[in-house]
């Protein structure tokens, strides 16, 4: 009698284990065998500067930033804490922010977040001329930046803010798209 009560408790927590595997399989085991998928490809690097040339030699581009990754799968480039240079006879435009990218063709930077630009006179970035805004799109080869989301542009004695821009670094140009809004002073 004990034997046949040993046999039915075993086949008893048998019959739990394979059920309790069952439960498991179906509602808590990841088919993957990796969580997550470690940074391989791409490269980063430490305290850059990055300069870019025209056609003719000459430097139109300037990127300080303490820290550069890049990306090999979607060719995406980002900049941590970039300072960017645009090179004009006028005078240097200078990017500031906490993160920046680089298209894959090089052609374009992004900045998701916050930007400050100022226009460099001497050595020193001139708060005569300041630009604030985020979302925007700089083409580098024709200097030209976009973006959909509030601009705000403040010079000696005046301000002007509106929603989308375009703004024309060569030509010292900026187009408010809509909700434009300008302030003086006398």
């Amino acid at each position: 009698m004990i034997d046949s009560d040993r046999l039915k408790q075993v086949l008893l927590f048998g019959l739990l284990a394979i059920l309790s595997y069952a439960v498991f399989e179906k509602y808590f085991n990841d088919e993957s065998s990796q969580q997550f998928e470690p940074f391989t490809k791409g490269y980063a690097l430490t305290g850059v500067t990055i300069q870019s040339t025209d056609e003719t030699g000459q430097i139109v581009t300037t990127i300080k930033s303490p820290a550069v990754t890049h990306y090999a799968d979607t060719e995406k480039t980002v900049i941590q804490n970039p300072n960017i240079q645009l090179h004009e006879p006028q005078g240097d435009w200078v990017f500031t922010a906490d993160i920046g990218e680089i298209n894959p063709q090089q052609t374009e930077m992004y900045f998701p977040s916050k930007v400050v630009i100022n226009l460099l006179e001497g050595e020193q970035a001139s708060r005569e001329v300041e630009i604030i805004t985020e979302q925007l799109t700089v083409d580098v080869i024709q200097k030209v930046g976009t973006t959909p989301a509030l601009l705000s542009m403040s010079q000696i004695d005046s301000i002007i803010k509106g929603l989308g821009a375009v703004v024309n670094f060569q030509q010292q140009e900026l187009e408010i798209l809509s909700e434009m809004y300008a302030e003086f002073k006398n």
